[in-house]
């Protein structure tokens, strides 16, 4: 695969729908990050652990709606 297919692989996200969760993922990954950190950081400094209780809940929530569908999302994302 030559760096032109590979891009169209990764942004033809209509030819290739499974793609757009190689950039999806990481960015929620990142984004729940900085959420977390938020949250240890109001925790730190305010003793405020309402921020951190609120993304653990999120996180947790994600979890779980992401969990029936984790075998079908990896196999498509693997090209199987």
């Amino acid at each position: 695969m030559n760096f032109r297919q590979a891009v169209d692989y990764l942004f033809n996200w209509r030819k290739h729908p499974a793609s757009v969760f190689f950039l999806a993922i990481p960015l929620a990954a990142i984004g729940f990050g900085c959420l977390l950190l938020r949250g240890v950081l109001e925790l730190v400094w305010h003793h405020d652990p309402v921020f951190l209780v609120i993304d653990i809940a999120g996180l947790v929530m994600l979890f779980v709606a992401l969990w029936p569908i984790r075998k079908p999302l990896l196999r498509q994302l693997k090209g199987k």
